[in-house]
């Protein structure tokens, strides 16, 4: 493992983990292609999950819940019909 950090989740804004670790391919169409990195981020909060090589810009795995809807009146009245 390369390095740890704590940074805000890109889908509720909750702390997120991210990881960087080192990996002996992503993906790539490289013979070559040896001790790439790809960066882990999830969060427990939302459970939004997306792994990614950062040397070839592949998305690995990726998952991205939906928030939940907020049917309250200040929405209701931004919508006219």
């Amino acid at each position: 493992m390369l390095m740890d950090q704590i940074v805000n989740c890109p889908n509720c804004g909750g702390l997120a983990e991210r990881r960087y670790l080192e990996a002996s391919s992503c993906g790539s169409d490289q013979p070559n292609a040896a001790n790439q990195t790809v960066m882990q981020t999830r969060c427990r909060s939302c459970d939004y999950s997306l792994s990614l090589c950062l040397s070839s810009g592949l998305v690995l795995e990726s998952y991205a819940p939906g928030l939940r809807a907020d049917l309250s009146e200040t929405t209701a009245a931004h919508c006219t019909i």
